[in-house]
């Protein structure tokens, strides 16, 4: 399963409907309503990809990700509804 974290809740809803157009999946909560909304991965996730903003603010923060739990929107496979991809935010604010 791809695991991504992102800055802000919106940059990872973008990253997650790019990926699903292009994986034969839905984004959960815009696509598809499905509970939960949003999966929380655990303290230690072994991220494929953080992006440039999220890490510097990792960096200037001073953020562990070893010990911070990350929320993440999830996007599911079309036909078995099962999640494909997990993108995590730092903030939930719209900037």
């Amino acid at each position: 399963m791809r695991t991504e974290l992102h800055y802000s809740l919106y940059d990872a809803e973008c990253a997650a409907d790019v990926y699903a157009s292009d994986h034969d999946g839905l984004v959960v909560g815009m696509a598809i309503e499905m509970l939960p909304l949003r999966k929380s991965l655990e303290a230690g996730t072994d991220f494929d990809h953080i992006d440039p903003r999220a890490g510097r603010s990792i960096e200037e923060n001073g953020i562990e990700l070893a010990a911070t739990p990350v929320e993440a929107v999830r996007v599911v496979d079309k036909e078995s509804h099962k999640d494909i991809a997990l993108f995590g935010y730092l903030t939930d604010e719209y900037d």
